[in-house]
Order: C-alpha cells, then structure tokens, then sequence
C-alpha cells in the first residue's frame, strides 16, 4: 500500500493498495537512519543492521531513539 499526503496539508492522504497500518521500514530505514546519525554524530551497529541487513528490529529502535513519534 501507499498514502501520499503533502506535509502540512490539512487533507486527508490518498491511499491505495491494502495497507492500512503499521510501519513502513522498507521506504524509510534510510531517513531513519540519517536522522538517528544527526542526533548521535556516529554510526552504530543498529544504524548498520537497518540498512545493511534490511532489518526491521533495527528500524523500529532507530524510530523509538528518536522520540516521540511528532518529534521523530
């Protein structure tokens, strides 16, 4: 699935495909991952494992450092 909205859009996203929840590691290990970096000014063995192993364990601790989910 797919939502596409503007950021700072008071529209409601346009969706298509199935998903309707959940996180969307796959499309976002990256992001997550420069993110984290700017906040911690190194490379961690989680940063690695998101985008190196495509794991998603890894992408949802890089989420959870962020804070929470407005200031991530």
């Amino acid at each position: 699935g797919l939502a596409v909205a503007a950021i700072g859009s008071n529209e409601p996203a346009t969706t298509y495909g199935d998903w309707q929840r959940g996180p969307a590691w796959s499309t976002s290990k990256v992001p997550l991952a420069i993110a984290a970096y700017r906040q911690q000014h190194q490379v961690t063995s989680t940063m690695k494992a998101a985008i190196t192993e495509s794991d998603n364990e890894a992408a949802e601790e890089l989420w959870q450092q962020l804070g929470d989910p407005g200031t991530a």
